[in-house]
């Protein structure tokens, strides 16, 4: 297993003992919402975007986050966007060695397109799902799954790399938590006491009306961002979605581009499941299929995980 030299920060800071990796869309905004306050998480934001995007900012600027965190509690954050990145692999490897990584999947097909809905929302892309979803590269590289839990496990040890499977979440929710808390070293978090546990979370459904609206929206929040302004982030996420929203609702995926996609990553779940040695039929299904399902469990456990069982 590699390891980097350690870069120190100044006395008294603190970085994670944990990061959720994610990617993008597989449930990290609920693990954030149910896990803040029992574990210390980045003040005032769920990510930081520090280890791809911020990283020039310093580490002292990342250790800031963490600056109210409890002794004894173990500190984290949900960072999807890292999932793929081999900088942001590189970099947490320099600067937190030991750190314990989470993975959290979800079935291939629904999560490239719900992580193709928030780019349109946030302006990131602008052509229809059917013109790109077999062609963009940055899309598609959060769908290699097996290649990037290698590296991290590559990276940290497989030890220290949990995969979770979305799905379980919405199986059984409670185990799924108590899963992560023995992981990363926390006390066990009861959800019959917590409130919301049910909530759906950042779900998108329109594309931006205006695109550039929604584009310099996008670029105010990553200005507010940098200079860690989050409290006035919040007040202005109301208008934030009213300039990314309000357009077109997204249709439903198309069934012939759909039946494309899952031939595309019928090799990568097959070799998912080899790494894991576990089984995926559930991720075979069709994603009609798999709605029926998700509501006969939202309607069994009370949990919706995300937009439609995502986030």
């Amino acid at each position: 297993m590699p390891r980097f030299a350690k870069e120190r920060v100044d006395e008294g800071a603190a970085l994670p003992n944990f990061i959720g990796v994610g990617p993008p869309r597989t449930g990290t905004t609920w693990l954030d919402q149910i896990l803040r306050g029992h574990v210390n998480l980045p003040a005032g934001i769920k990510e930081t975007l520090f280890f791809d995007v911020r990283y020039p900012r310093g580490i002292e600027w990342y250790a800031y986050h963490f600056r109210n965190r409890r002794p004894g509690v173990p500190t984290g954050e949900f960072g999807p966007s890292y999932f793929s990145s081999d900088a942001a692999r590189e970099r947490l490897a320099r600067h937190i060695p030991d750190c314990k990584i989470i993975c959290t999947l979800r079935e291939p097909v629904a999560r490239h397109y719900s992580n193709y809905k928030m780019w349109r929302k946030m302006a990131l892309v602008k052509e229809p799902f059917a013109r790109i979803a077999e062609r963009h590269k940055d899309l598609l590289a959060y769908a290699r799954y097996t290649e990037n839990i290698t590296e991290w496990q590559r990276i940290f040890g497989r030890e220290n790399v949990l995969v979770l499977i979305l799905e379980d979440a919405r199986r059984s929710p409670q185990q799924y938590i108590d899963t992560i808390c023995s992981f990363i070293g926390a006390e066990r978090l009861n959800l019959a006491g917590v409130a919301h546990v049910g909530d759906s979370v950042n779900g998108v459904d329109r594309a931006p009306k205006y695109r550039r609206m929604a584009r310099r929206a996008r670029k105010l929040r990553g200005f507010l961002g940098d200079h860690r302004y989050w409290r006035t982030r919040r007040v202005m996420n109301p208008v934030f979605d009213y300039w990314m929203g309000r357009g077109a609702e997204f249709p439903p995926l198309d069934p012939a581009l759909e039946s494309r996609l899952r031939q595309r990553f019928k090799p990568e779940i097959a070799a998912l499941e080899e790494l894991l040695g576990r089984d995926l039929s559930c991720w075979r299904e069709t994603l009609a299929q798999a709605s029926m399902a998700q509501t006969s469990d939202s309607r069994r456990t009370g949990v919706r995980v995300g937009e439609r069982g995502s986030a």
